[in-house]
């Protein structure tokens, strides 16, 4: 069964219109409907990633709080790290596209992994062995000397890029790597092997 595309559309709309403007390079959307006239307007939509149908080519789908579902399409690279984060919250910032089988479309050109219901805070990031130390280095240039009871299994992902949960640790220990803070991991997922 089809879901009501007015309801889904003005839903929709109703969301984006309270939402937020990309920052600087975008305006705030509103609209009565979702028509060609909002293709290409810049917008951030947040919601929960499910997968639907067969690998290796899944629809990724957005699915909002309010319960609008939208499909994700975009950059290659951005869609194959999206797919390893089913079950997870995400903020997507893209390119809104005309509808297709009644559902709203964003051409998605990069996310944000959002806090993990357990409450804590991914840190994500391209990993990397430095002598016997594992280096998470993060987007903004942040170094993380990787180190708890996991260190073992994420070894082996060296040249990933990855995301932990955990908490930070002694940052005045004389054998970290340079420029890096003590980060005890409780937590891990890959988003793109090397």
């Amino acid at each position: 069964m089809k879901p009501n595309r007015t309801i889904l559309t003005v839903s929709l709309a109703l969301f984006m219109g309270i939402g937020l403007a990309w920052a600087g390079c975008g305006k705030k959307v509103q609209m009565e409907t979702i028509d060609a006239s909002a293709e290409g307007d810049r917008v951030i939509v947040e919601g929960t990633i499910s997968l639907r149908g067969s690998m290796p080519n899944p629809m990724i789908i957005l699915e909002m709080e309010d319960g609008v579902e939208v499909w994700v399409e975009g950059k290659k690279e951005v869609r194959r790290e999206l797919q390893s984060l089913s079950g997870f919250r995400v903020s997507i910032k893209g390119k809104m596209k005309r509808i297709k089988d009644d559902l709203p479309r964003v051409d998605a050109e990069r996310y944000e992994l959002l806090r993990l219901p357990s409450g804590e805070m991914p840190v994500v990031g391209m990993l990397g062995v430095e002598g016997e130390a594992l280096v998470l280095t993060a987007g903004d240039g942040k170094r993380y000397w990787v180190r708890g009871d996991l260190v073992g299994a994420i070894r082996e992902y060296d040249g990933a890029k990855i995301w932990v949960v955990g908490s930070l640790g002694d940052a005045s220990l004389p054998e970290r790597p340079p420029n890096s803070v003590s980060y005890w991991v409780t937590g891990y997922g890959v988003l793109e092997e090397r």
